[in-house]
């Protein structure tokens, strides 16, 4: 007993305990009772009661324009839908009480942060950042968003993190069983095999001392992270159908171009809110979090070139920079995070050593507290608007339009609507997307290749060439419905 006590850190365990209590304001904070249009969450939650009811995920009723490739595929991976399951299968289409389940892999992720924070810096610098991150007003207002981000997030830190600890063949099996799941989240996850691999095979033991007795602990890893992935590929297959890379044009000038967006990206993140004349503040946030970082990887590589956190960072990176989506806002730093805000500590650090200053920790207490400071206006708008009704499936016209769908068209009618999987989660009928770009002829060609029954517009959705498209015919559409915001035709095809 006395052993215990003696490998017991108290005092680590209490300030675990205080940073956890920092973060349950979290589930209190913008926990909406309605969502946007998004479309996304539909398709996950669609398949999420699919698992549960034992159907396929490929037949949510969503169907697949390959002429507008870009709004996503027959089905995503199952994994997410896979850990949406449980809420479904209890609370139904609850958004708050999946708000309240996207939230607490929110506050997850957060204190995975910090444990990945604390690997490197003092509990004050590290719980400081972790603090900055989990209330900056751009993911307090995402983290009501249903979609797989913030749990890939999580997975991809603790994948990460669990690399830090002491070798064992329970770890090495959670990492690789980690890995799997990611990768039926996302195929984000690659980079987390090879930086397993690499620091398994190459980093923690020279190559030239490989031998499969010395490896056997990651061997059986990676066998049980295989049989999980096949499990799930097997066990609940989904026709990911995305469309691969564009393997033409100037990669130079497309790196650059998703290099470039990122790095705007990642310091809008300090600089899009209402911070009425405190604007200062994130602007010198911004610039510091950009250069500092550069220079914390930069003295990071001097230092130590089998970096983990570098070589994960580096990976992933490169990955999202030749990704044929790049353009996606904030959604794909997410995951390192956490890792670009410990390199930019790392810099700063360096930087006022050279100067002789030594007090971080004051340093990081008062950074932190400005710009926690520089939060509070629009965190109070976040949650004043917290009653209100989400333009989305849940306002009122929305639920008038889902009960004539329900009571006026057959089963299974086929709608051509710019949120199909938003459409065919809260009604019976299917239907596909028409490119928003499409000419007069490109959107008629798609209704008669699909077989569209109906067409529905929305004066918010629907762009104009769609919004106007059933008005230049009136002998092939036939109006049903109207309202404020949406309108459904019959489309009468010619036979």
């Amino acid at each position: 007993m006395s052993s215990f006590y003696s490998r017991f850190d108290l005092r680590g365990f209490i300030g675990h305990i205080v940073v956890l209590f920092t973060l349950l304001p979290l589930f209190f904070i913008n926990i909406k009772s309605s969502c946007d249009w998004g479309d996304d969450f539909a398709q996950y939650l669609h398949q999420a009661q699919h698992i549960i009811s034992g159907e396929s995920q490929n037949e949510t009723g969503y169907i697949f324009n390959q002429n507008y490739p870009d709004l996503g595929p027959q089905a995503y991976p199952a994994g997410f839908p896979l850990l949406l399951a449980p809420v479904i299968y209890f609370k139904g289409l609850d958004i708050i009480s999946l708000n309240l389940y996207i939230t607490l892999f929110w506050v997850l992720c957060c204190f995975t942060g910090y444990l990945l924070l604390r690997t490197t810096l003092s509990y004050i610098p590290a719980m400081v950042i972790m603090l900055i991150i989990a209330y900056n007003p751009l993911l307090l207002q995402f983290k009501t968003e249903i979609v797989s981000d913030l749990p890939f997030t999580l997975i991809s830190m603790l994948s990460i993190y669990l690399m830090f600890k002491k070798e064992s063949l329970v770890g090495s099996i959670l990492i690789c069983v980690l890995i799997a799941l990611s990768l039926h989240i996302r195929l984000a996850g690659l980079p987390l095999v090879l930086v397993f691999v690499l620091n398994k095979f190459f980093l923690e033991k020279h190559w030239k001392a490989f031998s499969f007795r010395t490896h056997k602990n990651t061997f059986i890893a990676l066998l049980a992270g295989v049989t999980v992935y096949l499990a799930i590929y097997i066990g609940f297959p989904c026709e990911v159908n995305y469309k691969l890379p564009d393997e033409s044009g100037d990669h130079w000038k497309i790196f650059n171009d998703h290099l470039s967006y990122t790095v705007h990206q990642l310091s809008w993140m300090f600089r899009w809110y209402d911070m009425k004349e405190y604007s200062s503040i994130g602007i010198l946030t911004s610039c510091s979090l950009l250069i500092f970082s550069l220079l914390g990887m930069l003295y990071t590589f001097r230092n130590n070139k089998k970096s983990l956190l570098l070589i994960y960072t580096a990976i992933y990176l490169f990955m999202i920079f030749y990704h044929r989506s790049g353009h996606q806002g904030m959604r794909f730093i997410y995951p390192v995070l956490f890792i670009l805000f410990l390199f930019a500590a790392i810099g700063l650090r360096k930087n006022l050593e050279n100067l002789n200053w030594t007090k971080h920790r004051w340093i990081a207490i008062i950074s932190g507290a400005l710009i926690l400071f520089s939060y509070n206006y629009e965190v109070e708008k976040i949650i004043l608007a917290e009653d209100s009704i989400t333009d989305g499936p849940q306002t009122r016209e929305a639920d008038s339009l889902f009960a004539y769908i329900h009571t006026s068209l057959p089963p299974k009618s086929i709608v051509a609507f710019d949120k199909p999987r938003a459409l065919a989660l809260y009604t019976q009928v299917h239907s596909f997307a028409l490119n928003p770009v499409a000419s007069d002829a490109e959107i008629r060609n798609d209704l008669n290749r699909l077989q569209a029954a109906y067409i529905l517009t929305s004066q918010s959705l629907s762009t104009d060439n769609i919004r106007n498209f059933p008005l230049k015919d009136t002998a092939s559409f036939t109006p049903l419905f109207s309202s404020s915001q949406f309108r459904l035709y019959r489309y009468n095809r010619a036979r």
